[in-house]
């Protein structure tokens, strides 16, 4: 039987450096890209970020994390009571590191703390950091004009869409080209 848990990925974990404290979702909202290394196996994390205006870039301590009793499982005893933060050792606008052998393995991430439902099927599904979404421009739109919308752009894509639907049936065979999505429509309720 497979083990599904809800579960918040990228909580707003702290981030501290030089007398200031922030959170991973805050740094993001001001333009940091954050970059997280999540060594399931040797039960550690550390966190790297860049901000590309500032041509400054931060790399935290690396520590102990124990992926498989956070948040709802079974807890390390040592961790109890410690809640994850982050500890800026490192900051320059010319960060060089010394790679060794596989220790160097950090992976963007989206800090939006984001709501999931996921079966684990592997170690990696324990991670705690969401992957970088494609964000998209929002169109805020009245729920009841959804359907009048929607009927104009057909109208709109429809002098081209037999071309296009022809084109896509002659290439079936062949790979498809990465989708680009350029917008959500979203309804709000009243």
């Amino acid at each position: 039987m497979a083990l599904f848990e809800p579960r918040i990925l990228s909580r707003p974990y702290k981030v501290h450096f030089a007398g200031f404290e922030s959170s991973t979702y805050r740094l993001q909202q001001a333009g940091w890209q954050i970059a997280v290394e999540q060594d399931f196996y040797g039960e550690r994390i550390n966190l790297a970020l860049h901000h590309p205006v500032l041509k400054l870039s931060m790399l935290a301590k690396l520590q102990d994390f124990y992926f498989a009793g956070q948040p709802n499982q079974w807890v390390d005893p040592q961790s109890v009571g410690r809640p994850l933060e982050f500890h800026i050792t490192h900051c320059s606008s010319n960060l060089g590191v010394q790679v060794l052998a596989n220790s160097f393995d950090f992976k963007p991430i989206d800090a939006r703390p984001q709501f999931v439902n996921t079966e684990y099927k592997n170690i990696e599904d324990y991670g705690i950091f969401a992957t970088p979404l494609v964000r998209t421009e929002e169109i805020l739109i009245e729920p009841s004009s959804v359907a009048e919308c929607l009927d104009l752009i057909r109208r709109l894509q429809a002098p081209d869409l037999a071309d296009i639907r022809q084109r896509n049936r002659a290439a079936n065979d062949a790979p498809i080209a990465r989708q680009t999505f350029h917008a959500q429509i979203l309804s709000l309720a009243a």
